[in-house]
Order: structure tokens, then sequence, then C-alpha cells
């Protein structure tokens, strides 16, 4: 009987983890855009919304690093609902990518890491969603 709860103790941690470090990245992205430590050329700034970075970095932290924190802390508290809220951070972050890309208009390696990540926060909570589910049904 510990070896369900193991598995979902172990599930919880890596979805935990998977949103603190999006969070964090996602922080950090949003803190370099806003105060230009991140420097973009030219093109690429005038491409951006308005030509700003400072609201690239807040919608990037609206958008990808509040949500994610919002999971890792569910997780942390063992809050049931950390499944969806993985499921739409997850989802965000992939909409955050494919917006993203149809502004700047190039590609760079983090864009399908980060479309992959998004894509296992979504599966990771559709799995925990998908095991509460059954357990309520045998309940």
């Amino acid at each position: 009987m510990r070896a369900p709860i193991d598995r979902h103790r172990r599930h919880m941690t890596v979805v935990g983890g998977i949103a603190a470090f999006n969070a964090l990245s996602a922080g950090f992205g949003a803190y370099g855009l806003a105060t230009g430590w991140l420097d973009l050329d030219a093109t690429t700034t005038s491409r951006l919304p308005w030509g700003s970075t400072v609201f690239g970095g807040a919608a990037l932290a609206a958008i990808v690093a509040l949500p994610n924190a919002g999971v890792a802390v569910a997780t942390l508290r063992r809050d049931p609902r950390y499944g969806r809220a993985s499921i739409a951070s997850g989802a965000l972050l992939v909409g955050w990518i494919a917006v993203e890309l149809a502004f700047i208009r190039e590609l760079s390696p983090f864009h399908p890491l980060y479309a992959g990540i998004g894509l296992a926060q979504v599966w990771l909570g559709a799995r925990q969603v998908s095991r509460r589910a059954a357990v309520s049904a045998r309940s």
C-alpha cells in the first residue's frame, strides 16, 4: 500500500521541480528583459509589442513565471489541484513560445526546449488529474 503514496510524492516532486525551474528561469528572463540586462538586438526589440523590452519582461513574468510559481507552491502545500495548475501553466508556456516565435520570427534552441517542458507539464498534470478521477470513481 505504500508504493502508490511514494509514487504520488515522487510525481508531485517532479511537477514541483519543473515548475520551480520554469518560474526561476522565466523570472530571471523577465528581469533581464525589463532592466536591459538581456541585450536584444535592435531588430528583435523592434518586433516586440510597442518595441518594449519592459512590456516583454512583464508579460513573461505574468504568463510564465507567476503561474509556474503557483504550481511549485501548490506541490509544496500538497494541494490536490496541482495537476490542473500544471496543465494550465504548461499550456501557457507552450502558448508563450508560439506567440514569441510569431513576434520575433527567430528560432532559438530554447524554444523547442521550453515547448517540450511545457508539454511535459501538461502531460504530468493530466496524469495526476486522471489518477485522482480513477481513485474517486473507485470510492
